[in-house]
């Protein structure tokens, strides 16, 4: 999960490409105001990729490949440094802060949705964060470690899972995945283990967080109303596609309609694949960066943020869907959504992710509307 960050070889300086000398370059240079302190910060990215060329220090790898694209376009670069060192002011702002605030909440999410999401290497302290792990009414931080894992009564599920679940995972990581799993089964025994509710979270969760991070993310989003995973994967709540095919037929009726006459019994609350779509999050079927953009905006918004999903797929795709002999192809709505999960273009992200902001604002109204 780990990725090396050195891009140079040979007898290249290793200061060349350090993010934290690049940062400190453009703190110094920000008293000249944002655009000509990013200007002034891509041109001296710009003099380094020169020199590195000329001392052919530059790696052709795919390992390093993204570290020297940043360098082909350095003022791309360094825009993602003053968003990094934002995010990292907003960490200090929050500080010791066990739970967001309404207020906080929303503009970091508007952040999150239209300035290019939380930057990955910050994802392990502000996902945390954005959850509250530190609120939660049990939060013990011996807990983790205390659980005796031998007691539960998943292993044998959890063994079968993993190869399938981690298949390009090293050893250390199945293991960590398996810790995580096991740990919360015999913790929370009325939800033990679900592979369409857990498994998947789990693996995606832990290519940015620790294993006793994970593990207390992974309660928040079962037990704290804003998620609720728990009645979900327990079957005690109401059905997340019975709200979803209400606020459809709502936003977008002459879609709703065409859905439901491409096959009226796949709209069941029952359907496995569903199930599988909402307990997930969509870290099973849409690209790595799009599931991490979108689990940026629920950790901060809720549950709701898959019905924005959810819809925005089904509305960017509606010419397609629309057609009449679509449904010949695909009969099933659901296998529908998980098809249009993985063919995402991942050069879109940031109008896909905009798009599901503003979704979410109507569901959200919507949702409400109903209630009332």
């Amino acid at each position: 999960m780990g990725n090396s960050n050195s891009n140079v070889v040979g007898e290249a300086p290793a200061w060349c490409c350090d993010a934290d000398l690049v940062r400190c370059v453009f703190r110094a240079l920000r008293a000249a105001g944002e655009e000509d302190s990013v200007r002034a910060c891509a041109c001296v990215c710009r003099s380094w990729a020169a020199c590195l060329r000329q001392e052919g220090a530059v790696r052709t790898s795919a390992r390093a490949r993204q570290p020297c694209v940043a360098l082909a376009d350095p003022c791309r670069f360094a825009k993602t440094v003053a968003a990094y060192d934002a995010w990292r002011v907003c960490i200090a702002r929050i500080g010791t802060a066990q739970d967001l605030e309404g207020k906080l909440r929303l503009h970091l999410a508007q952040r999150c949705a239209t300035e290019g999401g939380v930057p990955p290497p910050l994802r392990h302290k502000l996902w945390p964060l954005f959850c509250g792990t530190r609120a939660s009414a049990i939060y013990d931080p011996e807990l983790y470690a205390n659980l005796e894992l031998d007691k539960s009564t998943c292993q044998r599920a959890i063994d079968a899972d993993t190869p399938r679940i981690m298949c390009l995972a090293s050893e250390t990581e199945c293991d960590n995945f398996k810790h995580v799993l096991l740990a919360y089964s015999v913790h929370d025994t009325a939800v033990g283990y679900t592979c369409c509710g857990s498994a998947w979270i789990v693996s995606f969760l832990l290519y940015y967080l620790k294993e006793e991070e994970t593990f207390w993310v992974l309660e928040r989003l079962m037990n704290h109303p804003r998620y609720d995973l728990r009645s979900f994967v327990t079957h005690t709540g109401v059905s997340p596609f019975v709200s979803f095919q209400k606020v459809l037929f709502r936003l977008d009726d002459q879609l709703a309609t065409h859905l439901a006459g491409l096959d009226p019994l796949d709209l069941t609350p029952s359907c496995s694949d569903v199930l599988i779509r909402y307990g997930t999050l969509f870290t099973k079927d849409m690209p790595h960066i799009y599931a991490a953009r979108i689990l940026d905006l629920v950790l901060l918004c809720g549950m709701n943020v898959w019905h924005a999903t959810t819809l925005t797929l089904l509305q960017e795709n509606r010419a397609v869907i629309m057609d009449p002999t679509y449904h010949l192809e695909l009969p099933y709505t659901t296998m529908m959504i998980q098809s249009l999960s993985a063919k995402l273009d991942c050069t879109n992200v940031d109008a896909f992710i905009s798009h599901v902001w503003r979704n979410l604002g109507k569901v959200n109204a919507t949702l409400q509307e109903l209630v009332q």
